[in-house]
């Protein structure tokens, strides 16, 4: 867990092999830039939680491999952007959910390989740009969903292969 406030750079990277579950919590007031990374192999429930106030730079970036479950949360007001991006291969489920208040600009991707079920959720209030890509291949369920007020651009890409 990392707790900044004022001026503040936070990296925090989680590496776990086997059975394992990761949570990485980062709050910061003021300006401030965060990094978020956890790479899993195996049997793996990841949480990444970030929620920044003030002029802020936001990336969460997960890769896991086997049977997972990812959480991906990202609140930020202010001026502010955010990037979620996971990858996960095998019997996956991925929830990527970014909330933003101000000008910003978001950008959330979620790419999957087998079985596996993607929510990608971007809610923006202001000025704002939204990029939410699915891609997954195998047995899939997507949903994308954009919700922006003020004035906007929203981009939802969503591709399955298989049934």
């Amino acid at each position: 867990m990392g707790v900044s406030r004022g001026y503040g750079a936070q990296n925090l990277i989680g590496v776990s092999t086997g059975n394992s579950a990761q949570n990485l919590i980062g709050v910061s007031t003021g300006n401030s830039a965060q990094n978020f990374t956890g790479v899993s192999t195996g049997n793996s429930a990841q949480n990444l939680i970030s929620v920044s106030r003030g002029n802020g730079v936001q990336n969460l970036a997960s890769v896991s491999r086997g049977n997972s479950v990812q959480n991906f949360t990202g609140v930020s007001r202010g001026n502010s952007a955010q990037n979620l991006i996971s990858v996960s291969t095998g019997n996956s489920a991925q929830n990527l959910i970014s909330v933003s208040t101000g000008n910003s600009a978001q950008n959330l991707t979620g790419v999957s390989t087998g079985n596996s079920t993607q929510n990608l959720t971007g809610v923006s209030t202001g000025n704002s740009a939204q990029n939410l890509t699915g891609v997954s291949t195998g047995n899939s369920t997507q949903n994308l969903t954009g919700v922006s007020t003020g004035n906007s651009a929203q981009n939802l890409t969503g591709v399955s292969t298989g049934n």
